[in-house]
């Protein structure tokens, strides 16, 4: 990955789950990027063993980026930079704050975590990750996309990994905000995760269709 950044070509990451993230924040860290973070997902992931009940690790990804209370020494240290990254330089886009933990909501609110809602990207697609977009100003930040497919509805394509009924976007507008996120030219890595394809038809037809929308996006 650092190879990738420091040569200039663009990171295509398919996870996995959200802690895949780590992973490509990490080589662009030791590139020496500036980096800002678009975390396209419902879900914040800023939760710690400590902070939550124990479970897996890919609702606490943004959590260990971020060095909270609790995290874990090794994934903190993932990076060589501890933290990470700083809040200031992660938008979650899709947000929603039922979705969210008691300690999610307390520390987006605590470091001023930005946050564009899933109510916006429904409504307004583009409108909504222009706003993400518009919160790193300087065009030299490196721009990375954390997807996670999981804020499609699961009625609507059935995909992610843990399944959520009547609370996503619908795909159509889901890859609308990615089409319109990957115009801005300092976009230099997607990250996709939680994508599970036993959940789609058995002749393969949802992930197919996932996968042409896709590549669609990248025109």
């Amino acid at each position: 990955m650092e190879g990738i950044c420091a040569s200039g070509r663009f990171a295509l990451v398919l996870g996995g789950d959200c802690t895949i993230e780590l992973g490509t924040v990490a080589g662009f860290t030791r590139a020496n990027a500036e980096i800002g973070l678009i975390y396209f997902d419902m879900h914040a992931d800023m939760n710690t063993p400590d902070g939550a009940p124990p479970g897996a690790l890919d609702w606490m990804g943004v959590a260990h980026m971020l060095n909270l209370p609790g995290a874990i020494p090794d994934l903190v240290n993932a990076t060589g930079k501890i933290p990470s990254l700083e809040p200031s330089q992660v938008v979650v886009l899709g947000y929603r704050d039922d979705q969210a933990t008691y300690y999610e909501r307390r520390d987006i609110e605590r470091l001023g975590v930005r946050t564009v809602s899933i109510a916006e990207a429904a409504a307004s697609p583009a409108a909504a990750a222009q706003r993400a977009l518009s919160r790193f100003p300087n065009p030299t930040t490196t721009l990375l996309i954390h997807f996670d497919v999981d804020v499609i509805d699961f009625t609507d394509a059935p995909l992610s990994e843990n399944p959520g009924r009547n609370i996503g976007l619908r795909q159509d507008a889901a890859f609308a905000v990615l089409q319109e996120l990957l115009k801005d030219t300092r976009v230099s890595a997607l990250t996709i995760t939680e994508l599970n394809p036993d959940h789609g038809e058995p002749d393969g037809s949802t992930v197919r269709d996932f996968s042409e929308r896709l590549a669609k996006s990248f025109r």
